[in-house]
């Protein structure tokens, strides 16, 4: 888990609430625990309750900054902390290449989200067939906010073709999409290192992934 996409000043507030209502329920649990036990398992009991106040502080705010990044950051009431889309889910539209002359193909992309990373996958078909062409995945990437208040999502791809494939060849390159929240929408360029350019555009399909073309 990294802190990029975190507002500073905000998760600096956040953790150091987080520690204090921490401390409280370990000052808490210690003496309750003590107080259920007598006998020769108190001394056991006191032992717990040490640890507890050495790990569970650590513990407690490990565990509310995971839920945090991986689920609550999505909700109205977390955006004073993160100020980033959520662009999870699978999207489905058009990639235009200039390879081999320009040609249309279907394109899909899943993306998984996080409030700390993004990573996007990618199933690609010509056009008119359902036989899956190709994937790739994504190894670097970066969402970013432009002056107009919108995000582009930029990635650097490997991808891979099918092994049926005989047009296509394993390569690399890089990706920016701007993302159109009121449409849910993704438009951008793509450049690879064979030096071929186009354009992709896809539109939000499904919040689930199928890790495939279809």
């Amino acid at each position: 888990m990294n802190f990029k996409y975190y507002k500073t000043k905000a998760i600096i507030l956040l953790i150091a609430i987080l520690i204090v209502i921490a401390n409280m329920l370990i000052k808490t649990i210690g003496p309750f625990l003590n107080s259920l036990v007598e006998g020769k398992f108190k001394e056991d009991i006191k032992t717990i309750a040490d640890y507890l106040d050495l790990l569970g502080v650590l513990t407690i705010v490990s565990f509310f900054l995971w839920l945090i990044d991986t689920y609550l950051w999505k909700t109205k009431a977390f955006t004073w902390l993160v100020d980033l889309p959520n662009i999870s889910g699978r999207y489905v539209g058009v990639l235009q290449s200039d390879y081999n002359g320009s040609f249309p193909m279907i394109a899909v992309l899943e993306i998984c989200q996080t409030a700390s990373e993004v990573k996007v996958n990618g199933y690609f078909a010509n056009q008119g067939t359902t036989v899956q062409t190709s994937t790739s995945y994504s190894y670097s990437e970066l969402i970013t906010k432009g002056q107009d208040n919108f995000f582009t999502l930029s990635y650097q791809f490997a991808n891979s073709p099918n092994l049926t494939s005989q047009q296509i060849f394993q390569h690399g390159g890089t990706v920016s999409l701007k993302y159109f929240p009121d449409i849910k929408t993704l438009k951008g360029e793509y450049y690879n290192i064979r030096k071929n350019l186009g354009s992709i555009d896809v539109a939000f399909d499904n919040k689930r992934l199928l890790g495939r073309l279809q």
